[in-house]
């Protein structure tokens, strides 16, 4: 038995840690690259959701397929040996990104709509949704009451000769004698065996609605924190960060100086003025270097000497620096901290108490409660 392939480069996003994972499933003869171009159109809306693309692998017949049928319709066991992959799959990336089922969604067009039900509608708790365009679910399913609160879409295309709606009315009645209690189902008009821009918004409004981490709950820099701003050929100016605007990831910035004018600006082309405390002095973190393991070796930090007209600049070993509560950081050389922390590695958090023990309480994206770190563990 041939496993399936999943793709190495599973999308977005790109500057931050994921809020939710959305499956999508290709149809026979097709592979899960080409379903990238969904993905990005996805994106726009939920910009903080990871894709994962799999591949199933060629069949009997030479085209990738996710099974087979026989001359009475039952499906091959290469779709239950596929859909045990594909769950070992998923279950790392929940593990690695510290996501709940809540948080994943599946969408299948075509023959992936019967792996996306089998994945999404055997789970022991409800999964954010199941997303079925131009295609059907298994008829035979080993339900239980999580069904009943799974979000279906169900999109058909009275135009489609491949799947009909006859097929999918079929399947559609077949849900509602198992327990869906939450199924939207659809024929549009003019859909022919595709996922056309009407099905693209039709899916991102239900994804939006449906995953309970897609909204506005990223890690974000405070407003009030200073920064700082670098543009080629002009001198660094600074300002605060005073709101965001979620739909373009970029930050509003009260600029310094005397006219105190207001830039929106993207997040990659400034820096955060993480002014310290340092011995009882006001200081500026203007660098760092990083151990072997990611760790933090030491910090650069400038200080303002009395009578001094300059700053100087030491290198200072992390715990001895006192980052400012708010600041938005990010962790790194955790792969040798204890297993429940390692799945941390890389993430944005929030500082939000400095401990008595010389550790950070950080907020971090995903997690419920406040965790401990170490200040070598800070990433400026």
């Amino acid at each position: 038995m041939q496993k399936v392939e999943l793709s190495s480069d599973s999308f977005g996003p790109c500057n931050a840690f994921p809020t939710s994972l959305v499956v999508l499933l290709h149809g026979r003869g097709d592979t899960g690259r080409n379903l990238v171009g969904l993905a990005v159109q996805l994106s726009k809306r939920l910009p903080g959701t990871r894709f994962l693309l799999p591949t199933a692998p060629p069949g009997p017949h030479g085209l990738n397929s996710w099974y087979e049928t026989d001359h009475t319709g039952n499906l091959d066991e290469r779709i239950y040996e596929l859909h045990r992959q594909l769950m070992q799959q998923i279950q790392f990336d929940c593990q690695k990104f510290s996501l709940e089922l809540a948080q994943v969604a599946f969408l299948g067009f075509s023959q992936g709509s019967m792996l996306a039900g089998l994945a999404a509608l055997q789970l022991s708790r409800p999964c954010a949704g199941l997303i079925v365009l131009c295609g059907g679910v298994p008829w035979h399913l080993d339900v239980t009451d999580a069904l009943s609160q799974t979000p279906i879409l169900f999109v058909s295309g009275k135009c489609d000769r491949t799947v009909t709606v006859y097929t999918t009315r079929m399947a559609q009645e077949r849900l509602l004698e198992l327990g869906a209690q939450q199924l939207r189902y659809l024929e549009l008009p003019d859909l022919n065996h595709e996922i056309s821009p009407k099905v693209v918004e039709l899916v991102a409004d239900f994804l939006w609605a449906a995953l309970p981490q897609s909204k506005d709950q990223s890690i974000r820099i405070p407003d009030g924190m200073k920064v700082s701003l670098y543009s080629a050929g002009y001198e660094a100016r600074t300002g605060a960060i005073d709101g965001f605007v979620q739909s373009e990831d970029k930050y509003w910035v009260q600029m310094d100086g005397p006219d105190g004018h207001r830039e929106l600006i993207e997040s990659g082309a400034f820096t955060q003025q993480l002014h310290t405390t340092l011995a009882g002095q006001s200081a500026i973190l203007v660098g760092k270097r990083l151990a072997d393991d990611g760790c933090i070796e030491s910090l650069s930090v400038a200080v303002s000497e009395p009578s001094a007209e300059v700053l100087e600049t030491k290198q200072i070993a992390p715990h001895r620096v006192q980052l400012p509560v708010g600041a938005v950081l990010q962790l790194g050389g955790m792969k040798k901290c204890a297993k429940r922390l390692q799945c941390l590695d890389g993430r944005r958090v929030r500082l939000r108490q400095v401990l008595q023990d010389g550790r950070y309480a950080v907020e971090v994206q995903g997690e419920e409660a406040l965790v401990r770190v170490h200040p070598r563990h800070l990433v400026p």
